[in-house]
Parts: C-alpha cells; structure tokens; sequence
C-alpha cells in the first residue's frame, strides 16, 4: 500500500526490494523561519525508520539564508538515534555556513549528507537556524510557496560499504 502524503515510508513495508530513491520522510514549510541570534529549531522529523546496508540522503532544498550583510549564518541537521525527540543541543549530522554578502539580502546554502546507519534504528531529524557571526540583523530561512524550507530522508539502495582507499 503507498504511503499517505506526509507520512513516513517503513522500509520494512518493501522488504529487501525497496529500489533507490525512495523518500522515506520530508517536511516542508513555506514561511520563514524564526529570526534569531541563537540556534533554533525550524523543521522537525520524528522516527524515521532506517535499516543498516541501505545508503540515505539526508538534506534539504536549496535554502534561502537572510538578514544582515557580513553576518555569518550557519544551518545544522541534528539528529538522535534512541527514539527520542532532537533538539538543538542533539549530535550533529551536518553543519553548513555561508557569510550574507554585503548589498545581498539573502545567499542559497545547500545542506546535505549521506547516513550510513551501522544498525537498524529510528532517526529523529531537526534542522536548524543561527547566527553564528555579526552584528548586522538576526538569522532567518525565508520561506514562501515559491521557496519551501524541504527536509527529506531518501533511501537510496545498498551501501556496497566503504570501497574506496585512503591515502
């Protein structure tokens, strides 16, 4: 049976024939974030099944980054592992920055990373907001119909593991 809209996908449902490019999770919002100085929450996913062998990508849509010329605004994806719901002081998973042009009310940050879970678990996502630097304006993610805030889980098929040397 498919999923709901909005609903997140049980790997499990597919067995072992679950193919590449499945969205196991999303969320979206289309209004901006909370203007801040500090780290806070903007998007959140709750339990999202993953199986260890199998490789995810976890990210978001090309976000829209604002406020003060030269502030320095990070975005993070922070996650938990034990069923429990993430905050802002959860592990990180990805940590992504870029500095407001001066003149530029907004830059795009691409924020994504591959998960390759050692154990089947459930993962609690947040991604969040703050300004790290500056003393221009505080930090924000716009967000409209025309520019969601997207967060997604996509299964992306077996992880063959690491095949690659280090040198």
């Amino acid at each position: 049976m498919p999923a709901l809209a909005g609903a997140i996908a049980d790997p499990g449902q597919y067995g072992t024939d679950i193919k590449g490019g499945t969205i196991v999770a999303r969320t979206q919002r289309t209004s901006d974030s909370t203007g801040t100085t500090s780290e806070v929450g903007v998007l959140q996913l709750e339990s999202v099944p993953v199986k260890s062998g199998r490789a995810y990508w976890v990210g978001c849509s090309t976000l829209s980054v604002s406020r003060g010329a030269a502030d320095v605004v990070g975005v993070r994806i922070r996650y938990t592992t034990d069923d429990s719901t993430a905050t802002t002081s959860s592990t990180v998973l990805k940590y992504q920055q870029t500095t407001i042009r001066t003149g530029t009310p907004d830059e795009p940050l691409a924020v994504g990373v591959w998960h390759f879970p050692s154990s089947d678990v459930n993962l609690s996502l947040l991604l969040t907001v703050a300004r790290i630097a500056g003393t221009a304006g505080s930090a924000l993610i716009q967000g409209g119909s025309d520019i969601p805030i997207q967060l997604l889980v996509i299964d992306c098929g077996i992880d063959p593991g690491d095949t690659g040397i280090t040198l």
